[in-house]
């Protein structure tokens, strides 16, 4: 098989699937990171993606479904049709997840090599939506009267917060959970903020009680790829916020396996983290987010 050029990329047998993973990803997000790129073309499974980021893996290439020849074709396709799309390459650390995870770093290839840890840890941003992002956070340019010249008093900012609203619709005779995530940033004490992203998700074989638990996981896991550093989490069920801040105070240890125990690995990684509930009538867009995943594939075009 030939090598992959930025002139012939576009031929490659492999290039369809990795074009359409990035297409998805752009759909409902402005950042493409290669690990979800596998994920979309069904290489790796999630499960495993977090067992690598728990570091009870010792290297990704160990659990990605391919050999080590495609995983490298598939960065090259990827970083080509990356430029064509006119995305920014930003170099991306990877640390493992839970308590104590910032000291350690992961390591993505069999054999170290540091090329390949560089293309696996390289993603690739939307200029344009992050722009756009930057000026929601500061106000969309600047306080009226400062084009004038005139004086304006600077509001005190702090550290900036972001708040992941969420919700989850189940599906059963379909086997499908719809997970929809809401998120803001503010720097201002006491504020959400601009709606910064929304994200619409669709999960198989996941059991209707966890559905919950599942939403608040994706948006701790979204909210470490994003390197986000004080996180709070809203749902519109007060229960479940008061479980997950119960089972922030029990040492991890004693936590059984699941999705519970995983929640609260994550949530010790940040340097604030806080689950909040909210009345159902004021998450109606995290749950619109959540059926219109189910309902995009439900599409006959989708079966």
């Amino acid at each position: 098989m030939r090598k992959v050029t930025n002139s012939n990329y576009t031929k490659d047998p492999l290039y369809p699937r990795v074009e359409r993973a990035v297409r998805e990803i752009l759909e409902t997000g402005d950042v493409v990171a290669p690990v979800e790129v596998f994920m979309r073309m069904d290489l790796l499974k999630r499960e495993n993606l977090e067992n690598w980021r728990f570091a009870r893996v010792p290297f990704l290439e160990r659990v990605i479904h391919c050999s080590l020849g495609k995983t490298n074709r598939v960065l090259r396709i990827l970083r080509y049709h990356a430029a064509r799309l006119g995305l920014k390459e930003s170099q991306t650390e990877y640390r493992k997840w839970g308590k104590g995870g910032k000291r350690i770093h992961l390591r993505f290839s069999k054999y170290g090599d540091p090329n390949l840890e560089a293309a696996y840890s390289r993603h690739f941003v939307d200029p344009r939506a992050a722009q756009a992002k930057e000026e929601k956070i500061s106000g969309g340019g600047g306080e009226p009267g400062a084009a004038m010249g005139t004086p304006v008093e600077a509001k005190p900012r702090g550290p900036v917060k972001h708040t992941l609203t969420v919700d989850a619709s189940c599906h059963t005779r379909e086997g499908l959970v719809g997970v929809g995530i809401v998120i803001q940033a503010s720097d201002q004490p006491g504020h959400r903020g601009p709606v910064l992203d929304r994200l619409s998700e669709v999960h198989r074989e996941v059991k209707p009680s966890d559905a919950e638990l599942l939403s608040v996981l994706r948006a701790l896991e979204i909210a470490v790829e994003r390197g986000y550093h004080l996180v709070t989490v809203r749902t519109d069920c007060p229960h479940l916020a008061e479980h997950l801040r119960k089972a922030q105070a029990v040492d991890p240890g004693r936590l059984p396996e699941g999705i519970t125990r995983r929640i609260v690995d994550l949530a010790a990684g940040f340097e604030d983290c806080t689950f909040r509930g909210l009345t159902r009538h004021r998450n109606l867009e995290a749950r619109l987010l959540a059926r219109s995943g189910v309902v995009r594939q439900q599409a006959p075009g989708d079966r």
